[in-house]
């Protein structure tokens, strides 16, 4: 007998196995289930024979049990590509059919649309005119007014209370304010000297003319000429100055706002053409009207001009407001 583990041959059978030490069961003809275990274990030439042939079996065309295997994973490849392709296939075709449906709805709702369109003009809206154009008033959004109000003009003119006036002797033409002065009335202490020529009187003056927020009179036209003569003679019998002087530059004749002088208004005294500068002998540099109500024969008395030495014929003198005064 022969060992059931380890297949050792037993000649004098005990009851344990002289090779492996293990127990023995008994004798393998009695023990039909160790020879099925046994046969599992250790399989006959036969069952070799057999397992051989079936490694060797090959399909046709083919030879070997490599080229077999070979064949097998050349298949499976070949589904795996087939199954891919009709994958990518199958997406395609759904992706048109969904283009397709989109552009039969678009194509659908433009219908509908031109179908409104036709309808609205063959059927005009029953709706009185009076209730549609209600209803656009309604649906009409409210207008933002969007223009900035305009700020309010402040008025920066000078008040006729705010300005030195002696005698309120103010008078006004075109648009513009006059008033006389007298230098002998002008605070010296304030303005410094003027009655003294060559101590800068008449710049003096000047200076008080514009802290008053005037100058002294310009005169741009013959008819502005004539209204101020015509002050003049209601006031006064004898001239007044403005503010025309060549002091700065002699025979150059030039106003207070530094423009030259054009109109040329100069009488003609005793046949003498002013300006004249006193003939030569004296220094005559201010403006003034030709004006001497008690010497007619020395004076030319139509508001023409002469020039003269500063306070020679005259301390009174003009200031003009290109605006009117508030309060006259």
């Amino acid at each position: 007998m022969r060992c059931w583990h380890c297949q050792y041959k037993i000649k004098n059978p005990g009851e344990y196995c002289p090779r492996c030490g293990r127990r023995l069961a008994g004798p393998v003809s009695e023990n039909t289930n160790i020879k099925r275990v046994f046969n599992k274990m250790n399989p006959s030439d036969k069952e070799k024979d057999d397992k051989d042939t079936r490694e060797k079996m090959v399909l046709p065309g083919n030879s070997g049990g490599t080229e077999s295997r070979n064949n097998k994973k050349v298949l499976l490849a070949g589904g795996i590509a087939i199954i891919l392709v009709v994958a990518a296939s199958t997406a395609v075709i759904a992706m048109t059919r969904r283009t397709d449906k989109q552009n039969d709805k678009e194509q659908s709702k433009a219908a509908s649309t031109i179908e409104m369109a036709q309808e609205t003009a063959q059927y005009p809206s029953e709706v009185p005119v009076e209730e549609e154009s209600a209803t656009a008033e309604k649906e009409k959004p409210e207008e933002i007014d969007t223009e900035k109000e305009e700020p309010e003009e402040i008025d920066t003119r000078r008040s006729v209370d705010d300005v030195f006036r002696p005698d309120g002797s103010f008078f006004t033409y075109d648009g513009h304010t006059y008033c006389f002065y007298d230098v002998y009335t002008i605070n010296e202490n304030e303005y410094g000297n003027v009655t003294d020529a060559d101590a800068g009187a008449y710049k003096n003056v000047q200076k008080f003319c514009r802290d008053q927020e005037g100058h002294l009179a310009i005169i741009d036209s013959i008819a502005e000429n004539e209204v101020l003569f015509d002050e003049t003679q209601e006031r006064y019998d004898h001239t007044v100055f403005f503010g025309l002087s060549d002091e700065n530059r002699e025979g150059r004749w030039i106003w207070d706002d530094g423009t030259e002088d054009t109109l040329r208004l100069w009488s003609v005294k005793n046949g003498v053409q002013q300006p004249d500068n006193g003939n030569g002998y004296s220094v005559e540099h201010y403006a003034e009207f030709d004006y001497d109500r008690f010497n007619p024969e020395g004076s030319d008395n139509t508001g023409n001009w002469n020039d003269a030495a500063y306070l020679k014929n005259t301390s009174v003198f003009l200031c003009e407001w290109d605006y009117v005064l508030k309060g006259l």
